[in-house]
């Protein structure tokens, strides 16, 4: 199972902004920064949510 500190880098390197993934997750980007900065422990439903937005958008470019 990927930790936050893996999705924290691999949002940096996609540039990915907590906003969009939360809403992709389906979940609030405060609550969401509060789980990869690790003050509240992640559910498993969310890190499997996490990983299949991350996979399911692996090629595309991020907006500018």
């Amino acid at each position: 199972m990927p930790t936050p500190a893996d999705f924290r880098a691999e949002m940096a390197r996609r540039k990915v902004l907590r906003y969009e993934l939360a809403a992709e997750v389906g979940i609030n980007p405060g609550r969401l920064g509060e789980m990869l900065n690790e003050r509240v422990p992640m559910p498993p439903a969310v890190t499997l949510r996490i990983v299949e937005v991350l996979e399911r958008n692996k090629g595309q470019t991020p907006r500018q």
